[in-house]
């Protein structure tokens, strides 16, 4: 009986949070850190995107395949059969020399005495278009074929001196054209020009030299 009351009285006592008696020790509670509390650890900022190689250069634009003077090699520079060649030949520009005429008519021609080409001399400004249209332009054209019994093909078939309303009709628009005008700035030759540009609505397919 005296063992249950003094089980009894320690268990009562451990209910009530009182000393349990001569020879009972309890753990202590440690206590709460003094001080701030400890700073959390910063978020780490995302990795930054890796950088993309750079793109590979582009590939350079090709300059048009252009006749000079319509295909000097092959035929009279500027005359019709060299413009028929160089279209037929696929080339992707044209290049015509202009002047003017006495009369005021662009005509296709790039030397400044016609005599360096031609079966007559003088300026092409001394001369109408009529006159200039009754002129060789080939006269003076090698035979590019050096055994050719003929070495100027051409005096036989004359190619008269083309007007530029002419040449831009034969050519119709399938290739560009770049114009020289031999005489700028020559104000009447501009002016010229331009009116047969206009006439031909040829404005979209021409380019100065």
């Amino acid at each position: 009986r005296c063992v249950r009351r003094r089980f009894a009285r320690r268990a009562c006592a451990a209910r009530r949070g009182t000393p349990r008696g001569p020879g009972w020790r309890s753990s202590p509670r440690p206590d709460p850190p003094s001080g701030p509390a400890p700073a959390r650890a910063a978020a780490q900022p995302p990795a930054p995107p890796r950088p993309r190689p750079p793109a590979p250069p582009a590939a350079p634009t090709a300059a048009p395949a252009a006749a000079h003077r319509a295909g000097t090699a092959d035929y009279p520079e500027n005359t019709p059969p060299a413009t028929r060649g160089a279209l037929a030949n696929r080339a992707q520009a044209l290049w015509l020399s202009v002047q003017l005429s006495a009369d005021g008519v662009p005509v296709l021609y790039r030397p400044q005495d016609l005599a360096t080409l031609t079966d007559a001399r003088g300026l092409v400004s001394q001369y109408t278009a009529a006159q200039l249209a009754g002129f060789n332009a080939g006269y003076l054209f090698p035979n590019p074929d050096p055994a050719a019994p003929n070495p100027y093909p051409y005096r036989d078939r004359p190619q008269p001196l083309p007007s530029l309303d002419s040449a831009l009709q034969l050519i119709a628009g399938r290739v560009p054209v770049m114009l020289d005008l031999k005489t700028a700035p020559d104000q009447r030759l501009v002016d010229a020009v331009a009116a047969v540009l206009e006439r031909r609505q040829a404005w979209n397919n021409v380019q100065f030299y």
